[in-house]
């Protein structure tokens, strides 16, 4: 079709984003730095132990239940193993002696297959419930000088490590924190034991060859706060990548939401010229001032131009001072007036039809691509000319 043109495609500009987020750099080092922090002072706290005598006791609950029931795929030791700071391990052997009359002629594999079910039955009746809940009255009735001074029937549970040597021997182990409650708890296991097998047919008898005695007592050491030196560095370097990347990412998002004038390509987009740039940094203005008033004295020796802003947060004063003062310096008659921004000052207008020209003053990076258009539409219906826009505090080309 005849007239029609392809409309105008305003893209990402990726250099100006990359310039923007290192403008933004030490904002996004200094919430990394907090985010680093933070994550690692939360990873120390999760690998601190400590001195509390009930948090202790339900470290060894926790810790002998996890044995008995692995996370798939993970190797965990029992209390025995472990040796927690703050407990103890009583340790304590009982013989059995098994019944065999009621497998003669049986093969090997028959008499292996009763001998394993003879040890879990025998091993399922010295803790059964019945058992640790008279142990529970019993030990609870008494007074000890761990903080702890009560267990249940759940809890004593798992303090017991029970397992056997060879075919015959019974060993058993208690872990606790306080090493008389220990002994006690073991030497009622061993008496509960022989009255329960009393009655159970497979174990003709049994004897206690091994008194409960202290294998482990680590009751009189507190336990030090111990923080991984790897786990906080590793939390550390999580901590601030995820701060700035953070950062990072709400900035991307600003920068394109915010859809401000930052770059020739953005003016073009508008239909407008660059008349001058004046750099952010102080030191760099002043061959900015002079070339713009260079360019009005090659333009016209005599003019009146009116450098008015797009939004509120832009200022002329400067601007329209010092290249007011080169014009003078260069004895031009041109003159420089200033307005305040037409969106919130209509009174613009009148300003504009005495001048000659008009230049929009946005500034760089903050003025919305929307003021410029509107102010350029406004002004635009004064019949004047449209020199440019002077972009103010421009820290890139």
């Amino acid at each position: 079709m005849e007239g029609w043109t392809e409309p105008k495609r305003r893209e990402l500009d990726f250099k100006q984003c990359l310039l923007y987020l290192l403008d933004h750099l030490i904002l996004a080092i200094v919430v990394g730095v907090v985010c680093a922090a933070a994550l690692a002072a939360f990873g120390s706290s999760r690998s601190v132990k400590t001195d509390d005598p009930k948090k202790t006791y339900d470290n060894v609950v926790a810790v002998n239940r996890s044995a008995y029931y692995p996370v798939a795929g993970q190797t965990l030791l029992n209390t025995e193993k472990a040796k927690i700071n703050g407990t103890c391990i009583v340790r304590s052997e009982i013989y059995t002696d098994f019944s065999f009359r009621n497998i003669e002629g049986s093969t090997n594999a028959d008499y292996n297959t009763l001998i394993y079910r003879f040890q879990q039955d025998s091993m399922i009746r010295f803790v059964s419930d019945k058992t640790l809940a008279d142990i529970v009255r019993q030990i609870n009735s008494k007074r000890y000088s761990a903080g702890q001074n009560s267990v249940t029937v759940e809890t004593l549970r798992w303090q017991i490590n029970a397992y056997y040597s060879g075919v015959n021997v019974l060993q058993f182990s208690v872990t606790d924190i306080d090493t008389q409650r220990a002994l006690d708890i073991a030497g009622l296991l061993n008496d509960a034991f022989l009255e329960e097998v009393r009655n159970y047919e497979p174990i003709e008898s049994a004897e206690v060859i091994e008194q409960p005695a202290v294998f482990f007592d680590n009751t009189s050491v507190s336990s030090k706060t111990t923080v991984s030196l790897t786990a906080l560095v590793k939390y550390g370097i999580v901590g601030g990548a995820l701060g700035v990347m953070l950062v990072f990412g709400v900035l991307i998002v600003l920068f394109i939401v915010k859809d401000n004038v930052r770059t020739l390509r953005d003016l073009d987009y508008l239909d407008l010229g660059l008349y001058g740039r004046i750099p952010k940094k102080q030191s760099l203005r002043d061959p900015e001032y002079k070339r713009i008033a260079y360019n009005l004295i090659l333009e016209n020796s005599s003019e009146k131009i009116l450098f008015v802003p797009v939004d509120k947060r832009t200022g002329v004063d400067e601007l329209a001072d010092r290249v007011s003062a080169e014009l003078s310096a260069h004895k031009n008659s041109s003159e420089i007036i200033r307005a305040e921004n037409v969106r919130s000052s209509p009174e613009a207008l009148l300003t504009a039809a005495s001048a000659d020209g008009i230049v929009l003053v946005a500034t760089c990076g903050a003025s919305a691509m929307a003021d410029v258009e509107y102010s350029k539409a406004e002004m635009s219906r004064t019949g004047k000319e449209i020199r440019g826009v002077i972009l103010v505090g421009c820290k890139h080309s």
